[in-house]
């Protein structure tokens, strides 16, 4: 049980750091110039879905639906960090 609260704290996490901290600092960037827009971490992305997929193959003997849940929790994931990178991001330079 453990596995599955550690991939469903991960969603919820995601969630309100996409849809709360980054659309926050974004709106505030566009108002204060002084403030830098945010950019798109690509390693911190990267490292959180390993995470994501090194749970899975721990509970995978263990947690049977762990890989159904994890598999539908990181579609999820992609559309919604596709979403806040439209929403939120700046184009690279």
């Amino acid at each position: 049980q453990e596995m599955y609260r550690l991939i469903v704290f991960y969603f919820l996490i995601l969630l309100v750091l996409n849809f709360l901290v980054e659309t926050v600092w974004s709106l505030v960037s566009r108002q204060v110039t002084a403030l830098e827009a945010p950019q798109f971490n690509i390693s911190g992305n990267t490292t959180n879905l390993v995470y994501v997929q090194m749970v899975t193959c721990f509970g995978l003997y263990y947690s049977p639906l762990l890989p159904l849940i994890t598999t539908v929790i990181l579609i999820l994931t992609f559309y919604i960090q596709q979403l806040s990178l439209k929403i939120n991001f700046t184009d690279s330079k």
